[in-house]
Protein backbone atom coordinates (compact mmCIF):
# COMPACT_ATOMS: atom_id res chain seq x y z
CA UNK A 1 0.00 0.00 0.00
CA UNK A 2 1.04 3.73 -0.44
CA UNK A 3 3.12 5.36 1.89
CA UNK A 4 -0.09 7.26 3.39
CA UNK A 5 -1.19 6.92 7.39
CA UNK A 6 -2.79 4.16 7.88
CA UNK A 7 -4.40 2.25 11.17
CA UNK A 8 -6.06 -1.31 11.38
CA UNK A 9 -9.45 -0.73 11.92
CA UNK A 10 -11.36 -2.09 15.00
CA UNK A 11 -11.02 -6.11 15.53
CA UNK A 12 -14.16 -8.03 14.29
CA UNK A 13 -16.75 -9.07 16.93
CA UNK A 14 -19.11 -11.89 16.91
CA UNK A 15 -22.17 -11.72 19.14
CA UNK A 16 -24.72 -14.69 19.15
CA UNK A 17 -28.36 -13.76 19.66
CA UNK A 18 -31.08 -15.68 21.28
CA UNK A 19 -32.96 -17.62 20.33
CA UNK A 20 -32.46 -17.78 16.89
CA UNK A 21 -28.74 -18.43 17.56
CA UNK A 22 -28.42 -16.02 14.45
CA UNK A 23 -24.43 -14.72 14.79
CA UNK A 24 -24.11 -10.74 14.12
CA UNK A 25 -20.64 -10.04 12.83
CA UNK A 26 -19.97 -6.30 14.12
CA UNK A 27 -17.35 -4.43 12.34
CA UNK A 28 -15.96 -0.81 12.46
CA UNK A 29 -17.33 1.59 9.31
CA UNK A 30 -14.47 3.18 8.86
CA UNK A 31 -14.36 6.59 7.50
CA UNK A 32 -16.40 8.47 5.05
CA UNK A 33 -14.71 8.46 1.75
CA UNK A 34 -12.70 6.40 -0.71
CA UNK A 35 -9.92 6.44 -2.78
CA UNK A 36 -9.31 2.81 -3.92
CA UNK A 37 -11.68 1.69 -6.12
CA UNK A 38 -10.68 -1.98 -8.77
CA UNK A 39 -9.51 -1.27 -12.02
CA UNK A 40 -7.83 -3.15 -15.04
CA UNK A 41 -5.98 -1.77 -18.05
CA UNK A 42 -8.25 -1.55 -20.99
CA UNK A 43 -7.98 -1.48 -24.84
CA UNK A 44 -9.37 -1.43 -27.75
CA UNK A 45 -9.74 -2.75 -31.37
CA UNK A 46 -11.63 -3.08 -34.79
CA UNK A 47 -13.51 -6.29 -34.46
CA UNK A 48 -13.16 -6.84 -38.23
CA UNK A 49 -9.36 -5.92 -38.46
CA UNK A 50 -7.88 -6.57 -34.84
CA UNK A 51 -6.39 -3.58 -35.47
CA UNK A 52 -5.81 -1.50 -32.35
CA UNK A 53 -7.04 2.30 -31.23
CA UNK A 54 -4.08 4.19 -30.64
CA UNK A 55 -2.73 7.93 -30.05
CA UNK A 56 -0.31 9.68 -32.14
CA UNK A 57 2.31 8.12 -30.44
CA UNK A 58 1.38 4.03 -30.77
CA UNK A 59 -0.07 3.97 -27.11
CA UNK A 60 -3.27 2.04 -27.01
CA UNK A 61 -3.95 1.46 -23.61
CA UNK A 62 -5.51 3.28 -20.28
CA UNK A 63 -6.44 2.38 -16.50
CA UNK A 64 -10.23 2.03 -16.25
CA UNK A 65 -12.57 1.66 -12.79
CA UNK A 66 -14.06 -1.41 -12.94
CA UNK A 67 -17.81 -0.71 -11.74
CA UNK A 68 -20.69 -2.63 -10.72
CA UNK A 69 -22.98 0.21 -10.16
CA UNK A 70 -22.41 1.14 -13.85
CA UNK A 71 -25.16 -0.74 -16.02
CA UNK A 72 -23.00 0.25 -18.97
CA UNK A 73 -19.00 1.09 -20.77
CA UNK A 74 -18.38 4.61 -20.74
CA UNK A 75 -15.14 6.19 -22.01
CA UNK A 76 -14.29 9.72 -21.38
CA UNK A 77 -13.83 12.31 -24.52
CA UNK A 78 -10.28 12.46 -23.74
CA UNK A 79 -9.48 9.24 -24.29
CA UNK A 80 -12.24 7.98 -27.09
CA UNK A 81 -11.41 10.85 -28.89
CA UNK A 82 -8.77 12.32 -30.94
CA UNK A 83 -8.07 14.80 -28.05
CA UNK A 84 -6.38 13.26 -25.11
CA UNK A 85 -4.78 14.36 -22.10
CA UNK A 86 -5.85 18.16 -21.50
CA UNK A 87 -5.96 18.81 -25.92
CA UNK A 88 -2.18 16.89 -26.38
CA UNK A 89 -3.41 13.87 -28.40
CA UNK A 90 -2.14 12.00 -25.90
CA UNK A 91 -3.74 8.79 -25.26
CA UNK A 92 -6.60 10.02 -27.30
CA UNK A 93 -7.49 7.15 -28.81
CA UNK A 94 -10.21 7.79 -31.66
CA UNK A 95 -12.78 5.23 -31.49
CA UNK A 96 -15.47 5.25 -34.28
CA UNK A 97 -18.91 6.42 -33.51
CA UNK A 98 -22.13 5.36 -34.62
CA UNK A 99 -23.26 9.22 -35.16
CA UNK A 100 -26.12 8.46 -32.53
CA UNK A 101 -26.62 9.58 -29.13
CA UNK A 102 -27.67 7.98 -25.37
CA UNK A 103 -29.61 10.11 -23.12
CA UNK A 104 -28.34 8.44 -19.61
CA UNK A 105 -29.74 9.86 -15.78
CA UNK A 106 -27.59 9.32 -12.45
CA UNK A 107 -26.65 11.66 -9.81
CA UNK A 108 -26.13 14.65 -11.03
CA UNK A 109 -28.79 14.62 -13.86
CA UNK A 110 -29.30 13.91 -17.06
CA UNK A 111 -26.38 13.52 -19.63
CA UNK A 112 -26.18 13.23 -23.58
CA UNK A 113 -23.51 10.57 -24.44
CA UNK A 114 -22.22 9.75 -28.25
CA UNK A 115 -22.15 6.26 -29.44
CA UNK A 116 -19.46 4.36 -30.05
CA UNK A 117 -19.56 1.37 -32.82
CA UNK A 118 -19.36 -2.61 -31.45
CA UNK A 119 -15.68 -2.31 -30.26
CA UNK A 120 -13.42 -5.17 -29.26
CA UNK A 121 -12.20 -4.79 -25.53
CA UNK A 122 -8.58 -5.97 -24.18
CA UNK A 123 -8.21 -5.69 -20.36
CA UNK A 124 -4.87 -6.99 -18.42
CA UNK A 125 -4.62 -6.40 -14.66
CA UNK A 126 -3.83 -3.61 -13.06
CA UNK A 127 -1.20 -4.68 -11.20
CA UNK A 128 0.95 -4.98 -14.52
CA UNK A 129 2.22 -1.15 -14.24
CA UNK A 130 3.04 1.11 -17.16
CA UNK A 131 5.25 -1.88 -18.68
CA UNK A 132 2.53 -4.00 -18.71
CA UNK A 133 0.62 -1.59 -20.18
CA UNK A 134 2.26 -1.60 -22.90
CA UNK A 135 2.83 -4.82 -24.10
CA UNK A 136 -0.09 -6.16 -26.07
CA UNK A 137 1.11 -9.90 -24.72
CA UNK A 138 -0.36 -8.94 -21.25
CA UNK A 139 -4.18 -8.36 -22.78
CA UNK A 140 -6.77 -10.52 -23.07
CA UNK A 141 -10.10 -10.38 -25.27
CA UNK A 142 -13.16 -9.50 -23.31
CA UNK A 143 -15.57 -9.35 -25.74
CA UNK A 144 -17.33 -6.81 -28.42
CA UNK A 145 -19.11 -3.91 -26.85
CA UNK A 146 -20.86 -0.43 -27.65
CA UNK A 147 -19.56 2.13 -25.59
CA UNK A 148 -20.95 5.48 -23.98
CA UNK A 149 -18.99 8.22 -24.66
CA UNK A 150 -18.68 11.28 -23.11
CA UNK A 151 -19.01 14.36 -24.94
CA UNK A 152 -17.48 17.00 -22.64
CA UNK A 153 -15.45 15.69 -19.60
CA UNK A 154 -16.22 16.92 -16.44
CA UNK A 155 -13.74 19.77 -15.52
CA UNK A 156 -11.81 21.00 -12.22
CA UNK A 157 -10.56 24.12 -12.12
CA UNK A 158 -10.70 24.44 -15.92
CA UNK A 159 -9.27 21.09 -16.45
CA UNK A 160 -10.99 18.13 -18.27
CA UNK A 161 -10.87 15.13 -15.91
CA UNK A 162 -11.29 11.97 -17.81
CA UNK A 163 -13.21 8.74 -15.96
CA UNK A 164 -13.21 5.81 -18.22
CA UNK A 165 -15.72 2.91 -16.55
CA UNK A 166 -16.39 -0.72 -17.37
CA UNK A 167 -19.59 -2.22 -15.81
CA UNK A 168 -21.72 -4.91 -15.76
CA UNK A 169 -21.65 -5.99 -19.48
CA UNK A 170 -18.06 -7.32 -18.60
CA UNK A 171 -17.95 -7.93 -14.83
CA UNK A 172 -21.31 -9.91 -15.32
CA UNK A 173 -19.50 -12.21 -17.03
CA UNK A 174 -16.72 -13.01 -14.41
CA UNK A 175 -16.30 -13.04 -10.94
CA UNK A 176 -15.04 -10.33 -9.95
CA UNK A 177 -11.64 -10.53 -7.42
CA UNK A 178 -10.60 -7.62 -5.25
CA UNK A 179 -7.50 -6.95 -2.95
CA UNK A 180 -8.31 -4.09 -1.32
CA UNK A 181 -5.31 -3.49 0.78
CA UNK A 182 -2.94 -4.06 -1.72
CA UNK A 183 -3.03 -1.22 -4.13
CA UNK A 184 -1.07 -2.03 -7.51
CA UNK A 185 -1.54 1.56 -9.66
CA UNK A 186 -1.91 4.99 -8.44
CA UNK A 187 -3.50 7.41 -11.52
CA UNK A 188 -3.03 10.97 -10.78
CA UNK A 189 -5.68 12.45 -13.16
CA UNK A 190 -7.68 11.87 -11.48
CA UNK A 191 -6.35 10.65 -8.15
CA UNK A 192 -7.51 7.20 -7.85
CA UNK A 193 -5.75 4.16 -6.15
CA UNK A 194 -6.71 1.30 -8.59
CA UNK A 195 -6.94 -1.75 -5.50
CA UNK A 196 -5.06 -5.42 -7.05
CA UNK A 197 -8.06 -7.20 -9.04
CA UNK A 198 -8.57 -10.12 -11.30
CA UNK A 199 -11.61 -11.51 -13.45
CA UNK A 200 -11.68 -14.62 -12.85
CA UNK A 201 -13.90 -17.51 -14.54
CA UNK A 202 -14.95 -19.42 -11.37
CA UNK A 203 -14.82 -18.40 -7.10
CA UNK A 204 -11.52 -20.17 -5.74
CA UNK A 205 -12.46 -24.03 -4.94
CA UNK A 206 -10.34 -23.34 -1.74
CA UNK A 207 -12.63 -20.65 0.17
CA UNK A 208 -14.38 -22.26 2.73
CA UNK A 209 -17.23 -21.64 4.47
CA UNK A 210 -15.78 -20.76 8.02
CA UNK A 211 -13.45 -18.17 7.13
CA UNK A 212 -15.90 -16.11 4.77
CA UNK A 213 -18.97 -13.73 5.05
CA UNK A 214 -21.47 -14.44 2.24
CA UNK A 215 -23.85 -11.72 1.31
CA UNK A 216 -26.75 -12.74 -1.00
CA UNK A 217 -26.73 -10.19 -4.29
CA UNK A 218 -29.73 -9.81 -6.72
CA UNK A 219 -29.27 -9.01 -10.08
CA UNK A 220 -31.69 -5.98 -11.51
CA UNK A 221 -32.41 -4.15 -14.28
CA UNK A 222 -32.06 -0.60 -14.66
CA UNK A 223 -32.53 0.23 -18.20
CA UNK A 224 -35.92 1.27 -19.63
CA UNK A 225 -36.26 0.35 -23.88
CA UNK A 226 -34.05 -0.89 -26.43
CA UNK A 227 -30.71 1.11 -25.67
CA UNK A 228 -28.03 1.94 -28.24
CA UNK A 229 -25.29 0.96 -26.13
CA UNK A 230 -24.57 -2.55 -24.57
CA UNK A 231 -26.47 -2.80 -21.17
CA UNK A 232 -26.27 -5.35 -18.29
CA UNK A 233 -27.98 -5.66 -15.02
CA UNK A 234 -26.20 -4.04 -11.78
CA UNK A 235 -25.65 -6.23 -8.22
CA UNK A 236 -28.11 -5.07 -6.34
CA UNK A 237 -28.26 -6.37 -1.86
CA UNK A 238 -32.01 -6.57 -0.33
CA UNK A 239 -33.02 -6.41 3.06
CA UNK A 240 -30.36 -3.44 4.29
CA UNK A 241 -31.61 -1.93 7.56
CA UNK A 242 -30.40 0.80 9.96
CA UNK A 243 -30.68 1.29 13.27
CA UNK A 244 -29.87 4.48 15.25
CA UNK A 245 -31.08 6.35 17.78
CA UNK A 246 -32.72 8.99 16.70
CA UNK A 247 -35.52 6.83 15.39
CA UNK A 248 -35.43 4.34 17.89
CA UNK A 249 -35.83 1.20 16.36
CA UNK A 250 -34.81 -0.86 13.35
CA UNK A 251 -35.87 0.54 9.79
CA UNK A 252 -37.87 -1.66 7.66
CA UNK A 253 -35.25 -3.83 4.93
CA UNK A 254 -34.27 -1.75 1.95
CA UNK A 255 -32.37 -2.47 -1.25
CA UNK A 256 -28.64 -0.91 -2.13
CA UNK A 257 -27.02 -1.16 -5.15
CA UNK A 258 -23.35 -2.66 -4.88
CA UNK A 259 -21.08 -0.14 -5.78
CA UNK A 260 -17.60 -1.01 -6.65
CA UNK A 261 -17.17 2.71 -8.72
CA UNK A 262 -18.88 4.42 -5.36
CA UNK A 263 -16.46 6.61 -3.15
CA UNK A 264 -19.12 6.88 -0.65
CA UNK A 265 -21.98 5.23 0.84
CA UNK A 266 -25.78 6.77 -0.14
CA UNK A 267 -29.05 6.50 0.96
CA UNK A 268 -31.90 8.15 -0.34
CA UNK A 269 -33.92 11.10 1.61
CA UNK A 270 -36.87 8.43 2.40
CA UNK A 271 -34.69 6.01 4.10
CA UNK A 272 -32.62 8.69 6.21
CA UNK A 273 -35.94 10.05 7.62
CA UNK A 274 -36.94 6.26 8.22
CA UNK A 275 -33.74 5.61 10.22
CA UNK A 276 -34.72 8.95 12.07
CA UNK A 277 -32.18 11.58 10.26
CA UNK A 278 -33.89 15.17 10.32
CA UNK A 279 -32.82 16.40 7.20
CA UNK A 280 -34.59 20.07 7.90
CA UNK A 281 -32.58 20.82 11.51
CA UNK A 282 -30.15 18.56 11.71
CA UNK A 283 -26.72 20.16 10.82
CA UNK A 284 -24.51 17.50 8.53
CA UNK A 285 -21.10 16.34 9.92
CA UNK A 286 -19.73 16.78 6.36
CA UNK A 287 -20.41 18.04 2.72
CA UNK A 288 -19.32 16.25 -0.10
CA UNK A 289 -19.03 17.17 -4.28
CA UNK A 290 -20.21 14.09 -5.95
CA UNK A 291 -19.84 13.56 -10.34
CA UNK A 292 -21.49 11.00 -11.50
CA UNK A 293 -23.85 11.35 -15.08
CA UNK A 294 -25.18 14.48 -15.46
CA UNK A 295 -23.02 17.42 -16.09
CA UNK A 296 -22.46 18.70 -12.48
CA UNK A 297 -21.37 17.92 -9.47
CA UNK A 298 -23.26 17.94 -6.69
CA UNK A 299 -22.90 18.49 -2.94
CA UNK A 300 -24.83 16.28 -0.65
CA UNK A 301 -24.37 16.14 2.69
CA UNK A 302 -23.31 13.23 5.05
CA UNK A 303 -24.34 12.02 8.79
CA UNK A 304 -22.91 9.27 10.87
CA UNK A 305 -25.93 6.12 11.57
CA UNK A 306 -25.49 4.15 14.43
CA UNK A 307 -25.96 0.37 12.18
CA UNK A 308 -26.04 -0.11 8.94
CA UNK A 309 -26.90 -4.05 8.99
CA UNK A 310 -26.45 -6.12 6.02
CA UNK A 311 -28.20 -9.32 5.58
CA UNK A 312 -25.56 -12.65 4.83
CA UNK A 313 -26.35 -15.90 3.57
CA UNK A 314 -28.65 -17.75 6.42
CA UNK A 315 -30.27 -15.45 9.53
CA UNK A 316 -26.63 -13.99 9.85
CA UNK A 317 -25.87 -10.68 10.28
CA UNK A 318 -23.12 -7.99 8.89
CA UNK A 319 -23.44 -4.87 10.91
CA UNK A 320 -20.90 -2.09 10.51
CA UNK A 321 -20.94 0.68 13.23
CA UNK A 322 -20.66 3.94 13.21
CA UNK A 323 -20.66 4.86 9.22
CA UNK A 324 -20.69 8.06 7.20
CA UNK A 325 -24.01 7.76 4.76
CA UNK A 326 -24.54 10.96 2.44
CA UNK A 327 -28.41 11.26 1.36
CA UNK A 328 -29.27 12.20 -1.82
CA UNK A 329 -31.77 11.31 -4.50
CA UNK A 330 -31.47 8.33 -6.47
CA UNK A 331 -31.91 6.75 -9.84
CA UNK A 332 -33.99 3.64 -10.48
CA UNK A 333 -36.04 3.49 -7.46
CA UNK A 334 -32.98 2.74 -5.71
CA UNK A 335 -32.77 3.19 -1.82
CA UNK A 336 -29.14 3.50 -1.68
CA UNK A 337 -25.87 2.38 -2.74
CA UNK A 338 -23.07 0.51 -0.76
CA UNK A 339 -19.58 2.27 -1.38
CA UNK A 340 -16.12 1.17 -1.35
CA UNK A 341 -15.65 3.11 2.27
CA UNK A 342 -17.08 -0.33 3.80
CA UNK A 343 -15.26 -2.98 1.68
CA UNK A 344 -11.71 -1.32 1.80
CA UNK A 345 -9.72 1.41 2.46
CA UNK A 346 -11.23 4.60 3.98
CA UNK A 347 -10.03 8.23 4.70
CA UNK A 348 -11.58 11.77 5.41
CA UNK A 349 -9.14 13.93 3.42
CA UNK A 350 -6.83 14.07 0.45
CA UNK A 351 -3.26 16.49 0.43
CA UNK A 352 -1.73 17.74 -2.16
CA UNK A 353 0.06 13.64 -2.20
CA UNK A 354 -2.37 12.17 -1.59
CA UNK A 355 -4.73 10.76 1.15
CA UNK A 356 -3.49 11.82 4.85
CA UNK A 357 -5.14 10.01 7.24
CA UNK A 358 -6.10 6.44 5.40
CA UNK A 359 -6.76 3.31 7.34
CA UNK A 360 -6.40 -0.12 5.78
CA UNK A 361 -10.03 -2.11 5.45
CA UNK A 362 -11.39 -5.17 6.85
CA UNK A 363 -11.33 -7.83 4.33
CA UNK A 364 -8.37 -8.75 2.58
CA UNK A 365 -9.89 -10.47 -0.40
CA UNK A 366 -13.96 -9.88 -1.65
CA UNK A 367 -15.08 -11.47 -4.31
CA UNK A 368 -18.44 -10.37 -6.54
CA UNK A 369 -19.41 -13.55 -7.74
CA UNK A 370 -22.39 -13.06 -10.76
CA UNK A 371 -22.73 -16.85 -11.37
CA UNK A 372 -23.88 -18.08 -7.79
CA UNK A 373 -25.40 -14.44 -6.84
CA UNK A 374 -23.31 -13.82 -3.96
CA UNK A 375 -20.41 -11.42 -2.61
CA UNK A 376 -18.12 -13.32 -0.76
CA UNK A 377 -16.06 -10.98 2.01
CA UNK A 378 -12.60 -12.54 3.53
CA UNK A 379 -12.46 -10.92 6.64
CA UNK A 380 -8.41 -9.81 7.34
CA UNK A 381 -8.29 -11.51 10.81
CA UNK A 382 -8.49 -14.69 9.03
CA UNK A 383 -5.88 -14.10 6.38
CA UNK A 384 -2.16 -12.87 6.01
CA UNK A 385 -2.42 -9.23 5.15
CA UNK A 386 -1.25 -8.85 1.69
CA UNK A 387 1.52 -7.13 0.78
CA UNK A 388 3.03 -7.21 -3.17
CA UNK A 389 6.16 -8.76 -3.26
CA UNK A 390 6.23 -10.98 0.16
CA UNK A 391 5.73 -14.52 -1.91
CA UNK A 392 6.25 -16.35 1.10
CA UNK A 393 3.58 -14.68 3.20
CA UNK A 394 6.18 -13.86 5.88
CA UNK A 395 5.27 -9.85 6.34
CA UNK A 396 8.32 -8.94 4.49
CA UNK A 397 9.77 -8.40 1.33
CA UNK A 398 13.37 -9.93 1.18
CA UNK A 399 15.92 -12.45 -0.34
CA UNK A 400 13.89 -15.30 0.18
CA UNK A 401 10.88 -13.84 -1.88
CA UNK A 402 13.47 -13.25 -4.66
CA UNK A 403 15.12 -16.87 -4.49
CA UNK A 404 10.97 -18.23 -5.34
CA UNK A 405 11.68 -15.72 -7.92
CA UNK A 406 14.59 -16.72 -9.63
CA UNK A 407 14.19 -20.61 -9.36
CA UNK A 408 11.17 -20.28 -11.41
CA UNK A 409 12.61 -17.80 -13.78
CA UNK A 410 11.12 -18.09 -17.22
CA UNK A 411 9.18 -20.92 -16.49
CA UNK A 412 5.52 -21.60 -16.45
CA UNK A 413 2.74 -22.18 -13.81
CA UNK A 414 2.27 -25.20 -13.29
CA UNK A 415 4.86 -26.69 -12.81
CA UNK A 416 6.90 -24.03 -11.80
CA UNK A 417 6.02 -22.98 -8.17
CA UNK A 418 2.76 -20.72 -8.02
CA UNK A 419 3.99 -18.58 -5.71
CA UNK A 420 6.66 -17.02 -8.24
CA UNK A 421 3.60 -16.11 -10.25
CA UNK A 422 2.48 -12.60 -8.84
CA UNK A 423 0.56 -11.13 -11.51
CA UNK A 424 -1.38 -14.27 -12.55
CA UNK A 425 -0.68 -14.69 -16.17
CA UNK A 426 0.72 -18.33 -15.63
CA UNK A 427 4.73 -17.45 -17.14
CA UNK A 428 7.47 -16.34 -14.62
CA UNK A 429 8.73 -13.12 -16.07
CA UNK A 430 10.26 -9.58 -15.64
CA UNK A 431 6.33 -8.46 -14.48
CA UNK A 432 6.98 -10.65 -11.15
CA UNK A 433 10.50 -9.56 -10.42
CA UNK A 434 9.56 -6.26 -10.48
CA UNK A 435 6.66 -6.87 -7.99
CA UNK A 436 9.27 -7.80 -5.80
CA UNK A 437 11.69 -5.31 -6.37
CA UNK A 438 9.68 -2.36 -6.13
CA UNK A 439 8.21 -3.38 -2.83
CA UNK A 440 12.04 -3.91 -1.38
CA UNK A 441 12.62 -4.37 2.23
CA UNK A 442 8.73 -3.36 2.82
CA UNK A 443 6.62 -4.90 5.51
CA UNK A 444 3.19 -5.30 7.14
CA UNK A 445 4.25 -3.60 10.62
CA UNK A 446 1.50 -1.30 11.73
CA UNK A 447 1.77 1.80 11.07
CA UNK A 448 0.80 5.48 12.94
CA UNK A 449 -2.53 6.39 13.91
CA UNK A 450 -4.78 8.41 12.11
CA UNK A 451 -5.42 12.45 11.84
CA UNK A 452 -8.23 13.77 13.50
CA UNK A 453 -11.12 14.05 10.86
CA UNK A 454 -12.84 17.57 9.96
CA UNK A 455 -16.16 18.64 10.55
CA UNK A 456 -16.82 19.92 6.81
CA UNK A 457 -14.94 18.87 3.80
CA UNK A 458 -15.59 19.07 0.00
CA UNK A 459 -13.90 16.12 -1.82
CA UNK A 460 -12.36 17.41 -5.58
CA UNK A 461 -10.79 14.84 -7.09
CA UNK A 462 -11.36 11.92 -5.06
CA UNK A 463 -14.86 13.69 -5.05
CA UNK A 464 -15.20 11.88 -8.65
CA UNK A 465 -17.55 9.11 -7.29
CA UNK A 466 -19.18 6.97 -9.75
CA UNK A 467 -21.81 6.10 -7.05
CA UNK A 468 -25.04 5.33 -8.56
CA UNK A 469 -23.84 7.19 -11.54
CA UNK A 470 -24.98 5.41 -14.54
CA UNK A 471 -28.43 4.15 -14.98
CA UNK A 472 -29.16 3.89 -18.70
CA UNK A 473 -32.46 4.72 -20.28
CA UNK A 474 -33.50 5.11 -24.01
CA UNK A 475 -33.58 8.42 -25.30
Amino acid sequence: MPNHVKMMMAAVTVMISSPAWAAAVRMDGGKPLSASLPGAWAAFADPQTGAMYTDTAGDFAIPVVLDTGASGMVLSDSHATNKGLFGSGLLGLNIPKTGENYLDFGIAGEEVFDVSRSTKLLLAPINFGLVGSRDIASFSDRGEYKFQIKQKDTTISGLPIPIDVLGSPVLNQHVLHVQPNNIAYTGQIPYIQFMNTHLLDALPGDIRDEDVYRVPVDYRNFVEGDPAVTVADNPVVPGVRIRDARGGETTSPHTMLFDSGGQITIITEQFAEEAGIDLVNERPIRHVGVVGAGTGQVQIPGYEIDELIIPLTGSDELIFEKVTIFVSPLPGGLDGTLGMPLFGPSLTQVGPTGPVDEIEGLFSNWFLDAFAEELVLVPIEKTKRTLPGDLDGSGAVDSIDLAIILNAWTRTVPPADPRADSTGDRLVNAFDLALVLNNWARTTAPSAAALPEPATMSVLLVGLSLASARRPRRS
